[in-house]
């Protein structure tokens, strides 16, 4: 039997200074050229995963030695966790960014086993319990954090985890609401199951949010549209909804690529009301506006900031793919 201690505890502490990166001291064309020098250089393969993994295991096997089964099963796991690791430090490294894996840890402290599932809900995705508070994460998800093998596999090959991403989605829900504290506030809750006007604005924060951690894939407005027009969501039905997507996915955007964090975000998003006259989120405008005036910013700049933003997804992806093989061939050597 597999020996299972939960989701690793990989993420290496490092501090702000060593591993920020400032926005406005890279310009749009440097991150261009890394980019598309990054992705110039040779990767793993999928093909190449199962036999790569299985040199691993025979090295540590080798370094071993005698042990019960138990006790190897748990040196094989702690020694492939520190592979792992290693690739999350180095990609911290290079890019001050750990992707969805640097919001694990909070997740794992509101995470239950244990789901309620209503209309609509899938037991087998992570999802926000907003009557609990707790993210619920379903027995194969767990598995797929915990198992380093797994988790070296995806960063080789794609530079981000589903689950991880998933999971990480499902904790920017937890920052969109607060725990009722009136007996109003309890009613109000309650009845929003039935008819959440911003469920929309939510799931675009969600995404945009997970994913520019992740695999980057429903940051462009397009990219969500199709995802909230499936059968999964069904959110998006009318041109007005297409309206309504395209500009709150350019404001989450903004207040990302402005600095702001995904409770910060969340907070602006649990309180927002679609303003019929100036076709906009009152709060995330509001927002936007504000920092623009204090920080003396203009529209042209604050694109060349979203830009960035989204090719600093793409970089830590390229990056990540790179950690992985370097990592796996050092080892091997």
């Amino acid at each position: 039997m597999a020996h299972f201690e939960g989701p690793p505890q990989f993420i290496p502490k490092q501090e702000q200074k060593d591993i920020e990166r400032n926005a406005s001291e890279v310009s749009f064309e440097e991150l261009t050229k890394e980019l598309t020098k990054l992705q110039s250089q040779e990767k793993i393969s999928q093909a190449e995963i199962p036999f790569l993994l299985e040199e691993i295991n025979k090295k540590l096997l080798t370094e071993a030695g005698q042990r019960s089964e138990d006790e190897l099963l748990r040196y094989l796991n702690e020694r492939k966790t520190e592979l792992f690791g290693l690739i999350i430090g180095k990609t911290r490294l290079a890019t001050g960014d750990s992707g969805n894996f640097e919001h694990l840890e909070n997740a794992l402290k509101i995470s239950t086993t244990e789901g309620r599932f209503g209309i609509g809900e899938d037991p087998g995705r992570p999802y926000f319990d907003t009557g609990t508070r707790k993210i619920y994460i379903p027995p194969e998800a767990m598995r797929m954090l915990a198992n380093p093998d797994i988790l070296i596999a995806l960063l080789a090959v794609r530079g981000s985890s589903g689950a991880a991403n998933d999971v990480h989605h499902e904790l920017i829900h937890s920052h969109q609401t607060r725990k009722p504290q009136t007996s109003r506030e309890k009613l109000i809750e309650a009845l929003s199951i039935f008819g959440d006007k911003n469920v929309l604005l939510k799931e675009i924060h969600a995404m945009i949010g997970a994913d520019r951690k992740g695999n980057g894939k429903r940051i462009e407005a397009e990219g969500l549209r199709r995802e909230l027009s499936s059968d999964s969501y069904g959110l998006i039905s009318t041109e007005e909804d297409v309206r309504r997507l395209e500009t709150a996915a350019l404001r989450i955007k903004q207040l990302y690529a402005l600095g702001l964090s995904d409770e910060e975000i969340g907070k602006l998003v649990s309180g927002a009301k679609w303003d019929k006259k100036s076709k906009g989120y009152d709060t995330l405008t509001s927002e936007v506006d504000r920092i623009m005036r204090e920080r003396n910013l203009s529209e042209s700049e604050i694109a060349i900031f979203v830009k960035i933003d989204e090719l600093k997804t793409r970089l830590r992806i390229e990056r990540t793919r790179i950690a992985a093989k370097d990592v796996i061939e050092d080892f091997l050597r």
